[in-house]
C-alpha cells in the first residue's frame, strides 16, 4: 500500500510538472539552434518548453518571449552546445525606458534627437516630421544623407514633403544603380544642403539599424502568439512590442513606432 501511494504521488508530481512546464515562443533566431530530439531547427514563431533539449550550433542565439517578458537564449558555455532550454535561458539586460525616451510627434533638434549614437528605424518608409520653427525645408533648404562605404563619400538628398522627410532605406543606399548594404557603411550623418551657396551644414549623426516592415511583422506575430496565450489586450500587447524593440535592438523614435503598430496590426 505505501509503495503503491509513493507511485501514485510520484506520477501527480510528473504530470504537474508536465502541466505547469514554462512555454515560451521564439521571435528571434540567429545561426542554427535545433530541436535535438526532432531534428529541427529553431524558428520564428515556433513554441518550445522549458525541458526541451537544443543543439546550439557556434555562435547561435535566439529571443524568445515568456509569461515574464523577452529572454535571451544562447548555449550555456563554449564547451555545453546541447541543453535543455530551462539552462540556456537568462534576463536580457536591454534598454530601459529613460525620462527623456524618444517621443517626438515633431523634432526640433536632430542631433538631440539622434544623439550620434545607435537607432532604430522602423518599416521600409521611416518618416519624420521637422518642427518649422527650427527647420523650414524648401527647394532651397532641404537635408542631404552622407556615409561612407568602400571608401566613397556617398551622398543621397533625402525626399521630403513639406515638413516630413522619409528615410527609405532603398532610396538612401542606392547609388547610381547600385544596392549598398547599410550595415557595411560608416559615418552616417545628416546634414543641412544650402542650395544658395552651395555648402553642407551638419545636423546629425548616427549610426543606423534599419528593419523592414516584413521583419518587424514576423517577429510582432511570434509575440502575438505569447501574449494572446497570456490573455494580454492589445493596448498590453502595444507596450509589450514596444518594450520589445527597446530591449532587444536599441533606440527607436516611440511616436513613430506606436503609430505603425496601430497601422499594421490593429
Amino acid at each position: 500500500m505505501l509503495k503503491m501511494r509513493f507511485l501514485f504521488l510520484s506520477l501527480l508530481l510528473c504530470f504537474a510538472n508536465i502541466s505547469f512546464a514554462q512555454i515560451y515562443y521564439a521571435v528571434h533566431v540567429q545561426g542554427q539552434i535545433q530541436f535535438q530530439n526532432l531534428k529541427k531547427n529553431l524558428g520564428t514563431g515556433d513554441k518550445i518548453d522549458a525541458t526541451n533539449l537544443l543543439n546550439f550550433k557556434p555562435n547561435s542565439w535566439a529571443i524568445l518571449v515568456g509569461e515574464k517578458g523577452n529572454l535571451f537564449l544562447q548555449a550555456p558555455s563554449n564547451k555545453d552546445s546541447i541543453a535543455t532550454c530551462s539552462k540556456a535561458i537568462q534576463p536580457i539586460a536591454g534598454e530601459k525606458k529613460q525620462a527623456n525616451a524618444i517621443d517626438y510627434s515633431q523634432v526640433d533638434n536632430l542631433q538631440a534627437y539622434f544623439e550620434g549614437s545607435q537607432f532604430v528605424f522602423i518599416g521600409n518608409d521611416f518618416q519624420l516630421t521637422l518642427n518649422p520653427e527650427f527647420y523650414v525645408l524648401s527647394p532651397q533648404l532641404f537635408l542631404i544623407y552622407r556615409y561612407e562605404y568602400n571608401e566613397r563619400h556617398i551622398t543621397i538628398e533625402i525626399p521630403y514633403t513639406k515638413q516630413t522627410i522619409f528615410l527609405n532605406p532603398a532610396t538612401l543606399y542606392t547609388y547610381k544603380g547600385e544596392k549598398i548594404p547599410p550595415h557595411k557603411t560608416t559615418n552616417n550623418s545628416l546634414y543641412i544642403f544650402n542650395a544658395v551657396d552651395n555648402i553642407p551644414y551638419s545636423a546629425a549623426t548616427l549610426n543606423p539599424i534599419w528593419l523592414s516592415d516584413e521583419k518587424v511583422k514576423n517577429e510582432f506575430q511570434a509575440l502575438k502568439k505569447a501574449y494572446t496565450l497570456y490573455g494580454k489586450n492589445f493596448d498590453q500587447m502595444k507596450q509589450g512590442y514596444i518594450q520589445y524593440i527597446r530591449e532587444v535592438y536599441g533606440k527607436t523614435d516611440e511616436h513613430f513606432l506606436s503609430k505603425w503598430i496601430d497601422n499594421q496590426l490593429q
